[in-house]
């Protein structure tokens, strides 16, 4: 007993445990803020000086993939994605729709299908995904289509604002004041 004891402390004051999420933190609140130079620089800087576990660094490159993509920096948005994924996040399909994102908006929507079934394989009630593919459908002028994930998305469990005015927008809901 004693011995697994100190192997856990051992561990717990090891170096793979002295992360410093800080400065991540403290760009995601930038990035919530809308400040997304400053949010760019302070992940940036969590990541050269965190001592980050691979788990962090894969969330890290995410929330910059998500930044990048909130500023327009699509290619930017890209290379933070692949990064991500690279690293076998514990949750891809995170990564996944985001990528499928930033596809949409560079006008690849094979691609952008391709990531969005990439997460819903992986998870297969991921209303994001869903959601994804509804709006990949809305820019390809398929507005059926869209409404069928849009409905799928609600399914899942996934309501949000997004949704509810996706509903609006195509008549399946009245606002609600």
């Amino acid at each position: 007993m004693n011995r697994f004891l100190f192997l856990f402390i051992f561990l717990l004051a090891s170096p793979a445990f002295s992360e410093d999420l800080s400065l991540c933190i403290e760009g995601w609140e930038k990035a919530g803020a809308g400040d997304h130079v400053e949010a760019i620089s302070l992940l940036s800087k969590c990541m050269e000086t965190g001592d980050l576990t691979e788990r962090s660094r894969a969330r890290t490159y995410r929330n910059m993939g998500i930044v990048y993509k909130r500023n327009g920096q699509l290619e930017d948005a890209l290379k933070q994605l692949n990064l991500a994924l690279s690293l076998k996040a514990e949750d891809p399909w995170n990564d996944y729709v985001n990528r499928g994102t930033v596809w949409v908006k560079l006008g690849k929507p094979d691609k952008a299908l391709r990531d969005y079934n990439q997460a819903l394989g992986i998870k297969p009630d991921y209303g994001p995904a869903y959601y994804g593919r509804g709006e990949l459908f809305e820019v390809q002028g398929d507005n059926q289509k869209a409404v069928v994930e849009f409905k799928k998305a609600y399914d899942s469990g996934w309501k949000t604002k997004l949704l509810y005015d996706k509903f609006v927008a195509h008549g399946l809901i009245e606002r609600q004041e």
